[in-house]
């Protein structure tokens, strides 16, 4: 089930991202001297028709909106289920879970706010929001990995993502001091992050594989079968 759920939502996604792909080409055409791809929407945005261009940009806040209360919703729950409540506090008590829960996704709150005030009238912000992206599909090349490799460990995954993730934040950083990526001008922290997530997951599933079944006494195995040893009947 879970292999095609998979291929189902990867055909389903597939057209809204060459629809990008065709925005970005039509930018490129239409305006030559395209400082980034980052801008692409944005000058096709401001060279549209008042009445499309407000559609499309009501569009675009209206999904942004959507996402971003569950997202500081789930950043407050995996802090308080995965880190205070397993590893803090493992008996603490259900008011004081939701106390902890209330604090933790009201200053996700407050921090976004701040990141967008202190970024306000800045291109950072754009580098900020496609690394994002980056990191989710990133994910789903481990997710990937971990439905159609059966090699794929637990640890191989989890070492995947902290690799993927720091050389992700390593190159947008980078390219925000120097103006241009460590390696090549081309090439980004979206191919670079995908491909480290490929690469350090196969490496990490390798090297930490998952231990096997446990032995159970009451069974050895002979001539390839499974059979159980029984006490003599005397």
């Amino acid at each position: 089930m879970a292999k095609k759920s998979a291929m189902l939502t990867a055909f389903l996604v597939a057209p809204f991202g060459l629809l990008t792909a065709f925005l970005g080409m039509a930018a490129k055409v239409k305006f030559p001297g395209l400082a980034s791809g980052k801008q692409a929407l944005p000058t096709l945005m401001m060279a549209m028709n008042p009445v499309a261009g407000g559609i499309l940009l009501a569009s675009i806040l209206a999904a942004v909106l959507s996402t971003i209360s569950p997202i500081i919703l789930a950043a407050g729950t995996m802090f308080t289920k995965d880190i205070y409540q397993r590893k803090l506090c493992p008996g603490a008590s259900d008011r004081q879970v939701l106390r902890v829960s209330r604090i933790t996704t009201a200053a996700s709150g407050i921090f976004c706010i701040l990141a967008a005030i202190l970024l306000y009238d800045s291109s950072r912000i754009l580098d900020i929001v496609y690394f994002a992206y980056t990191l989710r599909g990133c994910l789903f090349v481990v997710l990937l990995l971990g439905i159609y490799w059966k090699n794929t460990s637990q640890q191989g995954a989890v070492w995947g993502m902290i690799i993927t993730a720091a050389t992700g934040f390593f190159w947008v950083a980078y390219k925000a001091v120097t103006g241009h990526y460590p390696i090549h001008p081309g090439l980004s922290e979206t191919y670079v992050s995908v491909l480290v997530a490929f690469l350090s997951t196969v490496l990490f599933s390798l090297l930490f594989k998952n231990p096997g079944p446990p032995a159970n006494n009451k069974f050895s195995k002979k001539g390839g079968g499974t059979t159980q040893q029984r006490k003599p009947v005397h």
